[in-house]
């Protein structure tokens, strides 16, 4: 384990801070003043048992993202995994592509003879949408936005997800929230329209969330290209497989150790999801909206 030294001071609290080293054990029976009744203390513990710890305020933990990360904090004589005290993180999740197959929004497939309909689709519920869901809501404030129309999102939710589950969503949004480009282009014979899911709308919605703590999951890359780097992931689209364990076996392990960073940016930058596409932003390319849709198609 790599060592870890804390340079962040609180203003002013210097001279109230007795800072302690040795065993894990004797961190915590160390008695330390604290003027302030909310502040605790960082540290990380290595193989031998052996602890350097740290006052610090654990609102302060979110900020020192260009300190390695602390693994251990000690609260009340109890040391306590630090990721434990961390705010809970956002997941969006898109529907269709990723928790279901629609047939008329991917190409046809032969896969598609078996299934439910919702509207004018076939649609395909895929295998381990309720342990997803379940452990999702565990580990995130978890929310959807599609860029279907409300009809769409609401059959889709009865369809999906059970009265509790309903309840539990931060949001459900529909296309009404999307930036529409009015742009439109064909792929697998299909016209569609270039919406996005600018973050920016969810954070003014919601301010305790930011690029820290954020993470959409869509389909199709285009949709965050106006995001913040490293905010999103795209899996490749879901196209039927009765077989498919995707959501269980490779997507739910990723968000479960997601949810223990400091900093989502950090994980997606060093963690590259299993079956996802490359993400796309505006400025890799001079030729604007065009060439976005150019380097996508």
């Amino acid at each position: 384990m790599r060592p870890y030294s804390m340079e962040y001071q609180p203003k002013g609290a210097g001279e109230d801070f007795v800072e302690e080293k040795g065993t894990a054990s004797a961190a915590i029976q160390t008695n330390m003043k604290i003027k302030a009744p909310q502040w605790g203390f960082v540290g990380m513990a290595s193989p031998d048992g052996s602890a350097h710890v740290h006052p610090v305020c654990p609102l302060a933990l979110t900020h020192m993202s260009m300190c390695p990360a602390p693994e251990f904090m000690q609260i009340d004589n109890t040391l306590v995994k630090a990721s434990d005290l961390l705010p809970r993180k956002l997941l969006i999740l898109d529907v269709e592509g990723l928790l279901v197959y629609a047939e008329g929004f991917m190409e046809r497939t032969a896969k598609t003879a078996a299934g439910d309909a919702i509207g004018s689709k076939k649609v395909i519920r895929r295998n381990g949408v309720e342990e997803f869901i379940s452990r999702c809501f565990d580990l995130f404030d978890l929310a959807l936005w599609t860029c279907t129309d409300s009809n769409a999102l609401r059959e889709y939710m009865f369809y999906l997800f059970s009265g509790e589950q309903y309840d539990k969503f931060l949001f459900k949004w529909d296309q009404g929230k999307a930036l529409d480009t009015n742009e439109r282009w064909t792929r697998n014979n299909q016209q569609i329209r270039l919406l996005l899911k600018p973050l920016k709308t969810v954070w003014e919605s919601f301010p305790n969330f930011n690029a820290r703590n954020t993470l959409l999951v869509d389909i199709h890359p285009f949709r965050a290209s106006t995001n913040p780097e490293d905010t999103g992931i795209f899996p490749v689209p879901y196209t039927g497989s009765h077989s498919d364990t995707y959501l269980t076996t490779v997507l739910l392990p990723y968000l479960e150790g997601l949810s223990q960073a400091f900093d989502i940016r950090e994980y997606v930058r060093e963690h590259v999801l299993q079956g996802s596409q490359r993400p796309l932003h505006f400025r890799a390319t001079n030729r604007g909206l065009p060439g976005l849709l150019h380097k996508y198609s």
